[in-house]
């Protein structure tokens, strides 16, 4: 029932699918773009090449569309319901308040930079990284996606319902999104920050770089 109101909201408002579309798309493409521009000078970036960190942000942006598709347009409208007391008409409804408050919106857009991210990757691995890809280790990959999706939701959520006690603090899910984005850097950089921002964000730079080190 979500997934046909959502479709139905998307042919409602055909151009911004398309803006979102093409936004989603084009942080997808600055993100290599930053990779090359990277090193495009140094054969390595802490233990990485160049192919090694491009299949990583490809890996990120699989990811990161999958995130983005299911779960944080629904955490910026919970800070809004916060904001502007509306939880209550949420929590009222015959429906499990959490799984409403997660999936009542679903970003189609993002699911197809996820779609074009996850072929690019396969392709990139098997070409340019001399990779041969079994059912097996496909399938192990999309698992560890799969946890590494619970890892980020639960810490979205953890932190959105610090709203509830502070509404003033909705720009806690803008602050999401930048924090979100250390998945696309290798665990290797975090390592070599102050121990008290290592022991914060460390874990957000295993949620892409383990699986694509598997």
């Amino acid at each position: 029932m979500l997934l046909k109101l959502n479709f139905s909201r998307l042919l409602a408002y055909r151009s911004n699918f398309f803006y979102s579309l093409l936004v989603s798309l084009l942080w997808g493409g600055f993100s290599v773009i930053t990779i090359l521009t990277l090193t495009h000078r140094v054969k390595s970036f802490f233990g990485w090449t160049q192919y090694e960190l491009i299949a990583l942000t490809l890996g990120y942006n699989f990811f990161i569309g999958i995130f983005h598709g299911l779960f944080s347009r629904n955490f910026d409208e919970f800070s809004y319901h916060v904001d502007y007391g509306l939880l209550d008409s949420l929590l009222l409804k015959p429906l499990d308040a959490q799984f409403l408050i997660s999936l009542q919106y679903i970003g189609y857009a993002n699911f197809i930079r996820s779609g074009i991210a996850g072929v690019a990757t396969y392709v990139f691995l098997t070409n340019y990284l001399n990779l041969t890809l079994t059912f097996g280790q496909i399938l192990f990959f999309l698992t560890i996606i799969f946890v590494a999706l619970i890892m980020i939701y639960s810490l979205w959520l953890a932190v959105s319902t610090l709203m509830i006690w502070s509404p003033r603090l909705s720009n806690l899910v803008d602050m999401m999104y930048s924090v979100s984005s250390l998945g696309r850097f290798p665990k290797e950089l975090v390592l070599e920050t102050p121990y008290t921002f290592f022991l914060v964000f460390f874990p957000l730079t295993l949620i892409i770089s383990v699986p694509m080190k598997v």
